[in-house]
């Protein structure tokens, strides 16, 4: 689910820049802004990228903003997030899985829809 997130709040990024395409928005976004989003560990932080496109207000206008709260988010923007949570694999509960998915797949989707 965080590489779901991470790939909708980068095309955030590109839309809210009016591109298409990461050459483009390198043209249009200083390279001290551009590169700790698209280049580097940082670029994989959900909760730097979700400031970067003001997610919160995005879930406010959806009467949503609860699901930055839900443990599933808090965790993937923790510090201390385990890897498992980006490309390994940990063993879940059927719940907390379905949690997870629901929670991400909501964030994805008003992200998605705000795309236009």
């Amino acid at each position: 689910m965080h590489v779901a997130l991470e790939c909708s709040l980068k095309a955030r990024i590109l839309y809210i820049a009016g591109t298409a395409t990461l050459e483009q928005l390198r043209r249009v976004v200083p390279e001290e802004d551009f590169r700790p989003l698209f280049e580097g560990r940082s670029g994989h932080l959900l909760g730097t990228l979700a400031e970067r496109v003001t997610l919160r207000r995005l879930l406010e206008a959806e009467q949503k903003v609860h699901l930055l709260q839900r443990r599933p988010w808090t965790a993937m923007c923790g510090a201390d997030r385990p890897y498992s949570l980006r490309y390994g694999c940990e063993g879940l509960s059927r719940e907390r899985a379905e949690d997870e998915l629901a929670t991400g797949a909501a964030i994805v989707d008003i992200i998605d829809r705000s795309l236009g």
